[in-house]
């Protein structure tokens, strides 16, 4: 209740309007990562998976939302960091920054992705008193850093490259609960207007514990590109399995 005194006060016609919703949740996820990068000034592209051996460890979910908020949109915040680490025999000869590569030589590579995402959307289907369908729709502007490094283990020598990326998208959400306890959504961003591209496609199942919490899995695929006319160039495909923990107060 403290936490909604200040919109009250500053916001009184919000009683009219409804009730502000808050929901958080908190996951864990382990995706695989497949694509490439590239050196800028060098021809040819490293896979992130053959050529780096990139494998990924646990990675961590993060969103908030608030919704029925007087006289702006409802919105969601989410956080989402990925670690992808790997090691082996290089499988053909490249160079990234000062670091070159020869077929057979060892190499161990690290990727840390961060990604603050901010999405201000509309919920249509609410306006008809509707207990079985969810939708909404929106803008989402995504803010990507990426952390690469490549080391050369017999010379002892590495390269690392920061990146970043401002990308806005569409994003759109369906939602169907036939039952008080479960429901099926599917959620969609991409359509990106800009140079740097995201795609995202998330479907899932939620189970309602009760009317505060609820668990919610499903499976994410997700494709960013990125590119930097003055660094690294990445195009990098992630997908896997998810689960998280909601609560809705």
């Amino acid at each position: 209740m403290k936490k909604l005194l200040p919109l009250l006060l500053l916001f009184p016609s919000s009683f009219a309007y409804g009730f502000v919703l808050d929901n958080a949740e908190f996951g864990v996820y382990n995706p695989n990562p497949s694509g490439f990068i590239r050196d800028v000034y060098q021809k040819d592209s490293i896979n992130v998976d053959s050529d780096l051996h990139l494998s990924s460890k646990t990675s961590i979910l993060v969103n908030y939302s608030a919704e029925n908020l007087p006289f702006i949109p409802d919105f969601r915040i989410s956080y989402t960091k990925l670690h992808f680490h790997g090691s082996g025999l290089a499988s053909k000869d490249f160079k990234y920054k000062d670091v070159e590569v020869k077929k057979g030589e060892p190499i161990s590579s690290r990727w840390d992705f961060e990604n603050i995402s901010l999405t201000f959307y509309y919920q249509p289907v609410n306006y008809f008193n509707n207990d079985y369908f969810k939708t909404e729709i929106g803008i989402t502007t995504d803010f990507v850093n990426s952390d690469f490094e490549i080391k050369n283990e017999k010379y002892i020598n590495r390269a690392n490259e920061s990146i970043g990326a401002f990308i806005p998208t569409l994003h759109l959400y369906f939602e169907f609960q036939p039952e008080y306890n479960f429901s099926l959504y599917l959620s969609f961003e991409g359509l990106s207007f800009t140079e740097q591209k995201r795609k995202m496609f998330l479907p899932g199942v939620k189970y309602y514990i009760n009317s505060q919490l609820y668990l919610s899995s499903g499976f994410k695929y997700e494709k960013i590109k990125v590119r930097d006319h003055n660094a690294t160039d990445f195009d990098i495909l992630t997908k896997g399995y998810f689960l998280k923990v909601g609560i809705i107060w």
